[in-house]
């Protein structure tokens, strides 16, 4: 059974392995120098490439800090995190002080969200449970993200999909085709 990783393990393993490689290439450059391998060939392709990995290093290493050090150094300060630091700092496996956790819901947020994914032999969606608008102002674009439930069959809940609905959305259910 493979074991779970942290998105943030697998991102500082891969710049790990950015510096492996732009270390390797480095050394090729200096065995290039040094007349090991045909200079005129190799030496411009390879340079190029440096720059490239050390441009993607950059890039990785801009990712990390954002979704990983920056929210990590502000929760450990004590320092309140925005709402995409939050959800970054919960990528990592940390909980902080969810619903379900602090009692305030009987259901934690991704229970919610796979009770929300919808399965039948021609659909593979998320259920958008907000209600379609009656209308919308002519210079507004609406984006909606899932399918709507008047859209998809109840028969193809499963069990405790829908006995979740039963339980907690019960409006959400009637919405759902019957037939």
């Amino acid at each position: 059974m493979a074991t779970k990783r942290r998105f943030s393990d697998i991102l500082a393993t891969n710049l790990t392995k950015i510096d492996d490689i732009a270390y390797g290439v480095q050394k090729t450059l200096e065995y290039l120098e040094q007349g090991k391998i045909n200079v005129d060939e190799f030496q411009d392709s390879i340079s190029s490439l440096v720059q490239h990995i050390k441009r993607i290093r950059r890039i990785a290493d801009a990712i990390n800090g954002r979704m990983v050090r920056s929210p990590s150094k502000k929760l450990l300060a004590g320092e309140t995190l925005t709402e995409q630091e939050y959800f970054f700092i919960r990528t990592g496996d940390v909980h902080l002080n969810t619903a379900h956790q602090v009692g305030l819901s009987p259901i934690d947020e991704y229970a919610i969200y796979r009770h929300l994914c919808y399965e039948d032999d021609n659909v593979i969606c998320c259920i958008n449970p907000e209600p379609i608008p009656e209308e919308t102002p002519d210079n507004v674009v609406q984006v909606r993200w899932g399918i709507n439930p008047e859209e998809l069959h109840a028969k193809h809940l499963r069990p405790e999909q829908r006995d979740f609905f039963e339980e907690h959305l019960p409006d959400l259910l009637a919405r759902f085709q019957k037939n």
